[in-house]
């Protein structure tokens, strides 16, 4: 998936303040998308798919995200 970075802003909030299906940043870095929590994953990278367990206190960027859907 390719991405592309408008943001000019960073607003911090905890992990646990999204709800499932938000997309945000982690450590101006990462891309991801919060899942419904399975006991080992709770989010996935856009960029590669993998999977993750963040925890719920971890400070995130929630951001808006687009999806190009080409044939």
């Amino acid at each position: 998936m390719k991405i592309e970075r408008e943001r000019k802003t960073k607003n911090y909030v905890a992990f646990h303040d999204i709800k499932a299906g938000t997309v945000f940043e982690l450590r101006d870095s990462m891309i991801l998308m919060k899942m419904v929590e399975n006991d080992e994953t709770n989010a996935v990278d856009l960029e590669d798919g993998k999977q993750y367990f963040i925890e719920y206190d971890e400070p995130i960027i929630p951001v808006f995200a687009t999806v190009t859907i080409k044939e």
